[in-house]
């Protein structure tokens, strides 16, 4: 059974546990109202950056959630030490598994999560600390804006994207070391923006290629000339390739910042 479904189980079985025994105790896992944003205009929900910290009743079901996979996963795993390990590597893999976001510095802060995620998550009576899941996240989201920030920055001078000498750049970085610093981690944003660049620029080069050709070889007839009138009306300034590429590269980097922008505490606990 998949993580995010136990979770949803867990959630309802939290809530049934709550109506018996801790009535006073909301049922729900909403997070404070200070912490989310629901508004009729999308763009209005999307000005203020998340952060979130644990709902009530997060530590609770959290709590219930390892009990029902100790119990009803078919591996039937006791959530130890081991188990923390993974859970902490899959959410960090999920989140960042290019190595790109997160700096070697902000894991060594985390180190001590690693091992004992078990230990914070199993306290009883939902005294459980779900904290480092929402430390995570917050810092991702940091480091995402920290991203955004540094591509636009870099989009506004074409002097960044001249190609005439040789580079080379590792796409698939799975298994390797995180950036140390951001600086370093700078370093490889701007050589997976030049990428990408790169890439939308040998496309339109292609697509201009073909146009020009199917051009050449469907019309046999001649073109009519064109009529001229003594219009005023200036057509407008039709942008060049490169501002193109600018803005069709900030428009999917802030598109993925919108989309974690609109996160919230149930969000990170799945």
């Amino acid at each position: 059974m998949r993580v995010k479904k136990m979770f949803q189980v867990a959630r309802g079985a939290f809530a049934l546990f709550v109506i018996v025994a801790v009535s006073p105790v909301r049922a729900d896992n909403s997070a404070p109202a200070t912490t989310s944003v629901t508004v009729s205009n999308a763009s209005e929900a999307k000005l203020a950056p998340p952060h979130l910290v644990p709902g009530p009743n997060d530590a609770r079901i959290a709590y219930v959630a390892a009990r029902m996979l100790e119990a009803n996963h078919y591996r039937q795993m006791t959530f130890d030490e081991r188990v923390s390990e993974k859970f902490y590597d899959g959410y960090l893999d999920t989140l960042d598994s290019a190595h790109l976001i997160f700096t070697q510095g902000d894991l060594d802060e985390w180190a001590d999560y690693r091992g004992k995620l078990h230990r914070l998550t199993l306290k009883p009576r939902g005294e459980g600390d779900t904290q480092p899941a929402f430390d995570i996240f917050n810092r991702y989201f940091e480091r995402l804006e920290q991203r955004v920030t540094y591509v636009d920055e870099l989009l506004k001078d074409p002097a960044n994207f001249n190609f005439s000498v040789d580079e080379r750049i590792l796409i698939n970085r799975k298994d390797e070391l995180p950036p140390t610093n951001l600086d370093e981690a700078k370093k490889l944003w701007r050589e997976r923006l030049r990428f990408e660049y790169l890439q939308e620029k040998l496309a339109r080069t292609g697509a201009k290629k073909k146009t020009a050709t199917a051009s050449t070889t469907a019309f046999s007839t001649p073109v009519p000339a064109t009529v001229t009138t003594n219009s005023t009306i200036e057509p407008a300034k039709k942008k060049t390739d490169a501002e193109e590429i600018a803005d069709l590269l900030s428009r999917r980097y802030h598109r993925n910042l919108r989309f974690f922008k609109e996160w919230d505490n149930e969000d990170v606990m799945q």
